[in-house]
């Protein structure tokens, strides 16, 4: 058993053709070798790619995260710049009693201009100043706010929480005093104590930050080409996004350390950086396809040119392989043709080698073969001719018509209806054997002339045979050897019914057309048969009975006529009736 692998293998190298052989032997030693070669420069060149590709992206995250600390850093700076500012805080501490109204629009003037230099030297959208006092200007909605607005709100609640450090929101919608529509912002937000008075509130500041600025920041990034970033807080919610960026993946567990996660279905690879000054996290996310894809170039060029050398070498070596085994197919195709039946073919002798003498041999047995042939076709078809001639010599067509027709005047005469009927079925079922000597009819006039025999024999057994036709429709358009149905229904009436004790009984024909050939199925309801008779029956010689050939000859001339794979085929069973099934090729009937 341990040997059996062994020997399938040398069977399979044996029952090669040379030429493969050739080839295999290139693929073994030639292409197999360059192939794994290949395939080991670039598993060891797409890692170093792949290791090179993630340090650049990293360096590029760190970057981006130092932007976005530097805009966060100047967004502290303003804060506490506003926050400490002398002019802030005296506005801010100012008594309401006391504050004027010119001394109101003098703050006010004073502190618009400043907040809005502010503004400009640090690069941050807006500040915002809340009074813990009412105002006349702090209903100006742009820089400076009414205390009320945001007193009993969670915003003002986790700026008092951190009690003068700052706080920064998750994103949201604010709409400013004259600038038209809502903007979308994060705020870094701290509540101004009053000075010398700790704990004692007197405003709030709050620096926003447009969230497409930070989303700016994002796709500006020179990883934004191969991936996607997202910003979240220290809770895990979503600050920003960059453009396409549907969703945020799930934060990577260790900072700096890419970890696999999936993006839309893809494999990608995610990690994250710290932002400074803001307990944010910066998140980037990259297809794998996009990390990888220089060592996916790398592997295209690799195959490639593998595959380009290994076509060359191919079609070099089938080259050589194909003058070296040229004679050799000459042979085995003269070879298929012989197989086809082609006894003609001839290969013209190409040498006095080894090859030159197989041509040799090989031509002398098809004259051979091709003489066999011929002989015995000729006695085949000799045979044939001698059967359907001492079939059609047992009647003298033009007398038995003549007869036929002087019997029916004189039951005509006499007014013997019966007799009358009799005759003229005779007629019909002669005319249908004889066919004006064609061997070949259709199956229409077949079964009309074995019609017309059961009828006969229903006059002679008073109507005790009954007759099913089952046949495809189609099916009598189609050829078939002439006089085949009627010994076999003649068997099933003489030697199946009528040797039953009621001497009755049905007779089926059923006709079904297949792609390439024609079933015909005579069954009937008589005694059967036995094993040992039904063994026989194909191989009785002929009946000498003056009725016919016999079922032996018609399975013969099947064979003589269609080839040896059609004819006949029995079935029986003692006591239930016999079915024959008749196969012959399909062939359309010409007339």
């Amino acid at each position: 058993m341990t040997n059996l692998p062994l020997r399938m293998r040398s069977s399979f190298f044996k029952d090669l053709n040379i030429k493969h052989k050739l080839l295999l032997s290139y693929l073994v030693l030639i292409v197999f070798p360059l192939g794994v070669l290949a395939l080991l420069t670039y598993i060891r060149s797409s890692d170093v790619i792949e290791e090179k590709m993630m340090d650049i992206s990293s360096l590029a995250l760190k970057q981006t995260g130092s932007t976005l600390g530097y805009a966060i850093q100047s967004a502290i700076k303003s804060s506490n710049i506003v926050s400490s500012n002398n002019t802030v805080q005296s506005a801010l501490e100012r008594e309401p009693d006391r504050y004027d109204n010119n001394a109101q629009i003098d703050d006010f003037l004073k502190l618009s201009d400043y907040l809005t230099g502010i503004q400009v030297d640090q690069g941050v959208y807006r500040i915002r100043l809340y009074s813990a006092h009412e105002t006349i200007y702090s209903n100006e909605n742009v820089n400076l706010f009414n205390w009320k607005t945001i007193q009993d709100t969670e915003l003002y609640d986790k700026a008092l929480a951190k009690d003068g450090q700052i706080y920064w929101t998750a994103p949201y919608t604010f709409k400013y005093g004259g600038i038209g529509d809502e903007q979308e912002i994060v705020s870094g937000v701290r509540i101004v104590n009053k000075r010398n008075a700790f704990g004692e509130t007197i405003g709030l500041v709050s620096v926003d930050i447009l969230v497409r600025d930070i989303v700016r920041i994002l796709n500006e990034s020179p990883l934004a080409e191969k991936g996607y970033f997202y910003i979240a807080d220290g809770n895990g919610e979503l600050i920003a996004r960059s453009d396409g960026f549907l969703s945020a993946a799930p934060l990577p567990a260790d900072e700096g350390i890419w970890s696999r996660t999936e993006l839309g279905g893809r494999s990608a690879l995610a990690t994250f950086v710290s932002v400074p000054y803001s307990g944010w996290k910066l998140v980037t996310v990259v297809p794998l396809s996009s990390l990888l894809s220089p060592s996916r170039n790398l592997r295209n060029f690799t195959f490639l040119s593998m595959l380009a050398i290994g076509v060359a070498a191919y079609l070099f070596a089938l080259l050589i392989s194909s003058s070296l085994v040229q004679r050799i197919r000459r042979l085995m195709r003269t070879m298929r043709k012989a197989e086809q039946g082609d006894l003609s073919a001839k290969v013209a002798v190409s040498g006095k080698d080894e090859i030159g003498e197989m041509e040799d041999k090989f031509n002398k047995m098809l004259i051979k073969i091709e003489d066999l042939v011929e002989d015995r076709f000729r006695i085949g078809i000799e045979s044939k001719n001698a059967e359907l001639r001492a079939l059609q010599a047992q009647i003298n067509p033009h007398f038995l018509y003549n007869t036929l027709e002087l019997i029916t005047c004189k039951a005509l005469k006499y007014r013997a209806e019966d007799i009358n009927v009799l005759v003229n079925l005779l007629a019909k079922f002669y005319k249908l054997s004889l066919s004006n000597g064609r061997d070949i009819v259709s199956i229409a006039d077949e079964v009309s002339h074995i019609e017309a025999y059961v009828n006969i024999q229903n006059l002679r057994f008073e109507d005790r045979i009954k007759l099913r036709v089952d046949i495809d429709e189609r099916l009598r358009d189609y050829s078939i050897l002439k006089l085949v149905l009627q010994p076999i229904v003649e068997n099933a009436i003489l030697h199946g019914i009528m040797e039953k004790d009621e001497q009755t009984g049905t007779i089926g024909i059923v006709g079904r057309l297949y792609p390439s050939y024609i079933e015909l199925s005579v069954s009937d309801d008589g005694v059967g048969m036995s094993a040992d008779k039904v063994e026989r029956i194909l191989t009785e010689g002929p009946r000498k009975t003056g009725h016919g050939f016999g079922i032996a000859n018609v399975d013969r001339r099947l064979k003589i006529n269609c080839g040896e794979s059609w004819g006949l085929s029995y079935s029986s069973v003692p006591g239930q009736g016999t079915t024959v099934d008749i196969r012959f090729p399909a062939v359309r009937f010409q007339a």
